[in-house]
């Protein structure tokens, strides 16, 4: 009976101490970064990320294992070759690609790409006044011919530029200069969705306080979508602007009702406008990334705010309800919060620009229950869907219950599957006529991805996770 009685109590606690843990990981110092402004990106074995800092002080690329060993400078940036590199970076699975605001030729920032050993470093591109100029929290973006991204300045008409270049550097072409009227000193990275591009502007617009625009990706068809009023949001950073198929969420830095940062969703139309979240200061100020999408909740992170005005990490609903402070952050474990979170094996991960053990910054996860018990917590139709193997090297078998539903007695119709990666872009889609097929992702890099299923009449809708190692 005693032993029973303990294991019982050895269960309990676990679990209390199970449901929310936050860990600072790794700590930056000096020579391997320094107060990191940006997120990081998972291949499935190692975390990457870009800091400040480093041998020459002009910044450097970094990774480190999920658990916080094995950290490695892949690279230090020496002013020819970039410096001051802020935002995110981007693998297809060979290289990883990223930008830097400042350094090169020009002192105008490069585009760059180095193998994930760390070898082969190349600058694909240099800016300049002409061509674009500074990209500010910039995150590459694919849509399997061309890498996009944006700069704050420079272009025609100094204001800023989206552009494209290929993955070997060739075929560099601005593809739109913004002026005051459609936006100005564009922030952050796009989004695709197979057939416009979306971002968003820090100023510009009829209010002068950013919009959210869309073009496609040649550079026509340049929309404004929605002017940032104050009341709905202004001063965007960071990004990039996040969906779930239906809709587009993002934050900004302030406006609302206190002035102090909205959470907010639109239609890919530009109708649907919605503020889900008002930030009060309690709950988070100044939201400078984007929110992670996984299952019903949006997950993200503030830069001031919360009970030490250190920032927050926050979850809410994707209709706007059931806000909450997951984790204030403190001094001693990481302070100022910046970017966007990542999943990796059920946990959130992040980086912090300021505090922890050398007052640089700090690499932290997030570990908590919601977050577990949150999987294909979809506000659709809960169909049976067996996917096999997964985690699988990129090829998924499915299979789709359909006989256990009143609705669809044969597959008589065209059904659609949709892949997204943790940023929310959309990797592929692909068309079956059948409740058994087979998808091939081998091109896609190891790492989480999200697939969404969806029936020519609307009879089968369906959501999961894929795990490529």
């Amino acid at each position: 009976m005693k032993k029973l009685v303990l294991f019982i109590l050895f269960v309990v606690t676990s679990s209390l101490f199970a449901k929310a843990q936050y860990t600072d990981l790794f700590d930056f110092s000096g020579k391997d970064g320094i107060n990191p402004a940006g997120s990081l990106i998972y291949d499935g074995k190692f975390l990457y990320g870009i800091s400040y800092g480093g041998a020459n002080n002009d910044g450097v690329i970094f990774r480190v294992k999920p658990d916080g060993t094995g950290d490695t400078n892949l690279h230090n940036f020496d002013s020819l070759d970039g410096m001051t590199p802020l935002g995110t970076l981007f693998s297809d699975g060979s290289y990883i690609y990223g930008v830097t605001q400042r350094g090169g030729i020009k002192e105008n920032g490069v585009i760059f790409r180095i193998k994930p050993d760390g070898t082969d470093d190349t600058v694909l591109h240099y800016f300049d006044s002409i061509n674009g100029r500074w990209p500010e929290y910039e995150a590459l973006i694919s849509d399997g011919t061309y890498l996009y991204g944006t700069t704050w300045y420079g272009g025609k008409h100094g204001e800023g530029i989206t552009f494209r270049i290929k993955p070997d550097g060739t075929a560099y072409s601005d593809i739109h200069d913004f002026d005051s009227t459609d936006g100005k000193q564009p922030q952050g990275a796009l989004y695709y969705d197979g057939t416009y591009l979306y971002g968003m502007s820090l100023l510009g617009g009829s209010h002068n306080y950013g919009v959210i625009f869309r073009m496609k990706p040649d550079g026509t068809g340049d929309t404004n979508l929605l002017d940032f009023n104050g009341t709905n949001g202004l001063d965007s950073h960071g990004g990039p602007l996040i969906s779930d198929g239906k809709y587009l969420y993002g934050m900004t830095l302030h406006g609302g009702t206190g002035n102090w940062g909205v959470i907010f969703r639109i239609k890919p139309d530009g109708t649907g406008d919605t503020v889900l979240h008002n930030f009060n200061y309690t709950d988070g100020q100044a939201a400078y990334g984007s929110v992670l999408l996984y299952g019903s909740y949006l997950y993200g992170m503030t830069t001031a705010g919360g009970t030490s005005n250190s920032g927050v990490l926050f979850r809410i609903k994707t209709d706007g309800t059931n806000d909450t402070v997951l984790h204030n952050f403190v001094v001693a474990s990481g302070t100022i919060p910046c970017g966007s979170l990542i999943l990796v094996n059920n946990a959130l991960y992040g980086l912090t620009q300021d505090e922890g053990a050398h007052s640089d910054g700090v690499i932290f996860k997030y570990v908590d229950s919601s977050i577990i018990n949150n999987v294909n917590e979809l506000p659709v139709t809960a169909n049976e869907v067996r996917v096999y193997p997964n985690p699988s090297d990129g090829i998924f078998n499915y299979e789709l219950g359909i006989k256990n539903y009143p609705n669809v007695s044969r597959w008589d119709e065209l059904g659609t599957i949709e892949v997204y990666n943790l940023l929310g872009e959309r990797l592929c889609q692909h068309s079956f006529s059948a409740p058994r097929f087979t998808l091939d992702l081998k091109g896609q890099p190891t790492g989480i991805y999200f697939y969404r299923i969806t029936s020519e009449k609307g009879n089968f809708v369906a959501n999961g996770k894929l795990i490529i190692e």
